[in-house]
């Protein structure tokens, strides 16, 4: 599968992405980065709440965000429709 959409904003997750976006496309997950966040257990729980169920979230720092691109990429789940 290929990368459907990148974005760069420092709001991270919010309606806009979720709604006006991620669902249009038909997205199956969604990765946040930011290293406070993916150190913060609430912080995590927060977002998700703002995600549908049938997306995922993951939360990752800066670090593990550049090594796991291709893990990313080379994802199984099937295309938006």
């Amino acid at each position: 599968m290929t990368l459907e959409l990148f974005r760069i904003d420092d709001r991270l997750i919010h309606g806009q992405v979720v709604v006006g976006w991620g669902q249009p496309l038909g997205l199956k997950f969604i990765v946040l980065v930011d290293d406070a966040v993916a150190s913060s257990d609430w912080e995590q729980e927060l977002y998700r709440m703002g995600v549908p169920p049938e997306m995922d979230v993951y939360f990752h720092d800066v670090g593990t965000a550049a090594t796991r691109i291709a893990v990313s990429r080379a994802d199984a789940r099937p295309p938006p429709r």
